[in-house]
C-alpha cells in the first residue's frame, strides 16, 4: 500500500505539470478549476488512480464494449456541478462520489457481497468514507472546512449530484451522455447541444427542449436494455468473479490490490496464471456470446432482474410548467414502460459448464 502510494504521488506530480492550467477536459468542452481545493484533489493518488479504472469493468478489456473512465466520467459530474453553480462541498462530493469504486467498477457487488452490508447493492458506497480516510483524503480537505463526512455524494443537501431514478441527476447526466459518445449513438456535439439544453433550479434538472431532453432519454432507455442490464453483460461478469475469487484463494491477487490498485495491473497477474480452471474461464470471457442461453427467469443457473435506469427528465414547457417526458411525448412513455416491463420481468442465464469445473 505504501509503495503504491508513493507511486501515485509520482504520477500526480506529472500530472500536475502536464495541466499547469487546471483545464479539465470533458465531452462538452474545458471547465476551468477555480478553486485552490479543488485543484489539489484532481492532482491526487485518488483521482489519478480512477485514471485506471474503467466505467464498464472488465468487459472493456475484451473487446465488448468501449472503454472510458472513471475518472473521465467524475470530471463531467464535477463539470456538470460547476455549470448547476452549487456548494464548493458538492462539487468536492462529485468529483471523488466514485473514487472508491474497486479494480473492476461494479464487479465488487458480486465479489465481495459478504464482506460489507452493501448500500443500495453497490459495494463501492459501503466503502466509501474508508476508502477516503484510508487515501487521506481529509487532511486535504479539512484544510478548507469540510470534513470526512461532508463528502458522502448522498448528502440529502446535494440535490444536483444524487436523486433517485428516473429524475435528472449529475451523476446520471454524465455518465449517460458519455456512454452515448463511445458508442456513437450521439456525437460530440450533440452531447454539448443536450449540456447546454439543461438547467438546474429550486433543487431539480430540467431541459427547455423536448426533442434534445428525448434524445437524452432515450440513450438511457436503450443502454438499460442492451449494455447495463444485457444478458451477455451478466454472464460475463458472473464468470469474471469466478476467476477473481479463484484468484484470492489462491492469493495471485490481494484484497489490497483490489480496493487500491487499477485495473490493468490486476488483470496483467491474472493472464498470467498457470491455473487451469482461470485459464478456461478467460477463455470463456474472450468469446463470452458462444457461453451463456438465456432463459425464462427463475429457471437459470444466475437469475436477475436488471435496474430500471431509464430517465423520466422534466421538460420545462412555459416559464413556471413543467411536465415529465412521458407526459408529452406518447412515442417515449411507451419506450419507457416497455423497457420498464423487461426489466421486472427478468430472465435467467445458463452458463456453459468448464473442463475444470
Amino acid at each position: 500500500m505504501k509503495k503504491r502510494y508513493i507511486y501515485l504521488l509520482f504520477l500526480c506530480f506529472i500530472s500536475t505539470l502536464a495541466d499547469a492550467k487546471k483545464s479539465v477536459f470533458t465531452l462538452w468542452g474545458y471547465e476551468e478549476m477555480d478553486h485552490p481545493l479543488l485543484e489539489e484533489i484532481f492532482s491526487s493518488p485518488t483521482m489519478v488512480r480512477l485514471d485506471g479504472i474503467d466505467q464498464s469493468g472488465p468487459t472493456a478489456y475484451f473487446g465488448i464494449v468501449p472503454s472510458f473512465s472513471r475518472r473521465d466520467h467524475s470530471n463531467g459530474v464535477w463539470a456538470l456541478l460547476k455549470r448547476a453553480h452549487v456548494s464548493l462541498e458538492e462539487q468536492v462530493a462529485g468529483l471523488l462520489h466514485d473514487a472508491s469504486h474497486t479494480v473492476f467498477s461494479h464487479l465488487a457487488d458480486l465479489l465481495f457481497k459478504h464482506d460489507e452490508v452493501i448500500h443500495h447493492g453497490c459495494y463501492q458506497d459501503s466503502i466509501h468514507e474508508w476508502f477516503l480516510d484510508t487515501m487521506k483524503l481529509p487532511t486535504i480537505t479539512k484544510k478548507f472546512g469540510i470534513s470526512l463526512h461532508m463528502l458522502n455524494p448522498d448528502n440529502a443537501s446535494y440535490t444536483a449530484l444524487e436523486r433517485p431514478l428516473p429524475d435528472l441527476c449529475a451523476d446520471r447526466i454524465q455518465y449517460n451522455i458519455h456512454t452515448g459518445v463511445v458508442f456513437h449513438h450521439i456525437n460530440q456535439q450533440e452531447a454539448s447541444e443536450i449540456v447546454n439544453d439543461l438547467h438546474f433550479e429550486q433543487n431539480r434538472w430540467f431541459f427547455g427542449t423536448p426533442k434534445l431532453a428525448k434524445k437524452f432519454a432515450e440513450l438511457s432507455v436503450t443502454f438499460t436494455k442492451h449494455v447495463w442490464g444485457a444478458e451477455y453483460n451478466h454472464a460475463f461478469y458472473q464468470i469474471f468473479a469466478q476467476i477473481l475469487e479463484q484468484a484470492l484463494a489462491e492469493k495471485l491477487i490481494t484484497k489490497d490490490e483490489m480496493h487500491f490498485g487499477t485495473d490493468k495491473e490486476v488483470l496483467k497477474k491474472i493472464q498470467k496464471s498457470s491455473n487451469p480452471k482461470i485459464k478456461e474461464l478467460l477463455k470463456q470471457c474472450e468469446n463470452i456470446y458462444a457461453h451463456f442461453t438465456v432463459v425464462e427467469f427463475g429457471k437459470g443457473d444466475f437469475n436477475f432482474k436488471p435496474k430500471f435506469r431509464a430517465v423520466n427528465p422534466l421538460v420545462r414547457i412555459k416559464k413556471n410548467t413543467f411536465k415529465t417526458l412521458t407526459e408529452i411525448d406518447t412515442d417515449f412513455k411507451k419506450q419507457f414502460e416497455l423497457t420498464k416491463d423487461w426489466c421486472q420481468k427478468g430472465y435467467g442465464i445458463i452458463i456453459k459448464k468448464t473442463t475444470c469445473s
